[in-house]
């Protein structure tokens, strides 16, 4: 099967982003709004790693850390959410693949894409502007969500999306047991 890229964000910030979107309402499928809820909600709130408690070897991590992780070049690499939040833009290599990891404050979620066009790799900052960075090699202006740069020597180009979902360490770690921690 092919992975493709996808985003976990919050419904309020995705109403903000996207007004438009419609959705299946409660009603339409004959409950009460009341009646739907997460059925997870008491899982998050648990310690307790998977449905039955995995066995974790890796204790790195608390095992319900939410890390973003990245795999290329056959090596697996996990960064805390927290981190990528606070530090915004992550410039890193995965091997041989330059990558930026980015929080995208709008949608209270993250991306990552391939930093290397042909023939350079880009290392990317904060502007002022809420939504784009930029490279410090051309100072072109790229946007978060869709990793277009809309200004500079490099308007038009878009950088490759790399899949990086969201999961919990204790996901991650057992899938990947081989994955390095990011900054640990």
């Amino acid at each position: 099967l092919d992975i493709f890229p996808s985003t976990i964000t919050t419904w309020g910030a995705w109403q903000k982003t996207h007004p438009e979107t419609m959705i299946i309402s409660a009603a339409s499928l004959g409950q009460d709004a009341d009646q739907i809820n997460d059925p997870y909600s008491s899982y998050y709130l648990s310690p307790i790693p998977g449905i039955s408690g995995a066995d974790i070897n890796d204790n790195r991590l608390p095992s319900k850390t939410l890390v973003v992780g990245l795999f290329a070049d056959n090596h697996a690499r996990a960064f805390p959410f927290e981190q990528v939040k606070t530090e915004g833009i992550i410039n890193d290599q995965i091997a041989t693949t330059p990558i930026v990891l980015l929080y995208d404050s709008t949608l209270q979620s993250s991306v990552a894409y391939r930093s290397a066009l042909k023939d350079k790799f880009l290392r990317f900052e904060k502007t002022n502007q809420i939504g784009l960075i930029r490279d410090r090699e051309t100072g072109s202006l790229w946007e978060i969500r869709t990793g277009k740069a809309i200004q500079g020597p490099l308007s038009g180009t878009v950088l490759t999306r790399i899949n990086a979902p969201l999961v919990f360490w204790f996901a991650w770690a057992n899938h990947y047991p081989n994955t390095e921690v990011y900054n640990h």
